[in-house]
């Protein structure tokens, strides 16, 4: 939760200046950190990079609700 956290912190304080992420999932982000954090209390095994905060380039339909430009300028 706390690595969750700090970069939701980062990306609002530079996002808005890079204009470098369109969709920010932060309810989902955190949603599935807290999962995380459950499952690590729980001592379940979990990947070397379970949990680490990704971007992902906005070309395909990654998932329903998502925007995407498929690398063009925003239409909205």
């Amino acid at each position: 939760m706390e690595l969750i956290e700090h970069t939701i912190k980062l990306i609002e304080e530079r996002n808005p200046s890079l204009n470098a992420l369109i969709y920010l999932g932060f309810d989902d982000a955190r949603k599935e950190a807290k999962k995380a954090e459950q499952l690590v209390m729980k001592k379940d095994v979990l990947g070397p990079l379970h949990g680490v905060p990704i971007g992902i380039k906005d070309l395909f339909d990654f998932k329903p609700g998502w925007i995407t430009t498929f690398g063009g300028v925003r239409a909205f």
